[in-house]
């Protein structure tokens, strides 16, 4: 992937998959294996919000 709309196209899909893997997972069980792979799940969303931000703070500063 070399085009940066393809990349953030690419972000977006992980981010609602991680969204809708942790939403199915709290739906599914609240045992404490599950709440661990909700909270992976979580992490990759977290992630990616911060790569996010850093490649906007990056673009807008200079």
């Amino acid at each position: 992937m070399t085009r940066p709309s393809a990349i953030v196209l690419a972000g977006f899909i992980a981010w609602a998959l991680a969204r809708l893997i942790q939403s199915c997972i709290h739906l599914a069980s609240q045992r404490v294996a599950a709440v661990f792979c909700r909270f992976a799940a979580f992490a990759v969303q977290l992630a990616i919000a911060v790569y996010w931000s850093v490649r906007l703070l990056a673009l807008a500063s200079g």
